[in-house]
């Protein structure tokens, strides 16, 4: 684009710190005290399947979670279930309207990486896609909703591929034996957001994510929304998967 490699670079960092995680121990504690006190309230219970499989797969291989989307609690729950288990918590795809005022900064370090709407700068696409490698290549447990957004009927949306390949690729590039995505379901007897979701479908705007209003919905810590049914598929290995046709994909 005429530009100097120098330019380019600087913007490449720029763009790198707009993306990156940084997931912090002492954060985490913190907020596993927080979030513990608030499901307490909130939730009559979490029932869970299936963790202890994923569990064995994590201490050998890096992880992939593929979930579905109903709720804003649909992260919080499955990292505060993960740091329970003494598991590190996955590090999320986040759409960049997730990173407002300092709720941005405390996602951020409880594992949350933003993407733009859009991957038309060629430059920011392939920063994030190297992002996307380097989790992969080292290990770390990913999070990202096949879904792409919430669903507000309850039906399941079709999938987004975009995560989905550019793993793939990251495995594809690097020395890993294998990969596995965890396919995940989360179910609420009451959503949070239903008020808002019921406007959205008889034509409301869907209202903006904003610090004044995660602080006004405060008022929900008051009201109890039932039980939340979270299950953990059996991890699908990307290598068995591929099979044979993993040397003739990566070489081309």
């Amino acid at each position: 684009r005429g530009r100097s490699v120098e330019s380019a670079l600087l913007e490449a960092e720029k763009i790198f710190r707009e993306i990156a995680a940084h997931m912090n121990s002492t954060f985490l504690a913190v907020l596993n005290a927080v979030v513990s006190g608030i499901f307490r309230r909130m939730f009559a219970s979490i029932e869970v399947t299936g963790i202890e499989t994923v569990a064995e797969y994590a201490k050998k291989h890096p992880l992939v979670l593929a979930p579905s989307h109903r709720s804003y609690f649909d992260f919080l729950i499955r990292s505060w279930l993960f740091y329970s288990n003494h598991l590190v918590p996955p590090h999320i795809a986040a759409r960049e309207n997730m990173g407002f005022g300092p709720f941005g900064f405390i996602f951020r370090r409880a594992g949350a990486f933003f993407l733009r709407r859009s991957f038309a700068d060629p430059l920011y696409k392939e920063v994030f896609r190297r992002y996307v490698g380097h989790l992969v290549k080292e290990g770390f447990t990913q999070e990202f909703f096949i879904e792409g957004g919430r669903s507000r009927t309850g039906k399941t949306l079709p999938p987004r591929l975009g995560m989905l390949s550019w793993n793939v690729e990251a495995f594809l590039d690097c020395a890993r034996r294998d990969l596995f995505f965890v396919p995940i379901a989360i179910t609420y007897e009451r959503l949070v957001e239903e008020g808002a979701m019921v406007e959205e479908l008889e034509g409301g705007e869907k209202r903006q994510e904003s610090t004044l209003g995660l602080l006004r919905a405060r008022k929900f810590l008051q009201r109890r929304f039932g039980s939340v049914f979270v299950n953990f598929g059996e991890p699908i290995s990307l290598a068995e998967a591929l099979g044979a046709r993993r040397e003739l994909l990566a070489s081309g």
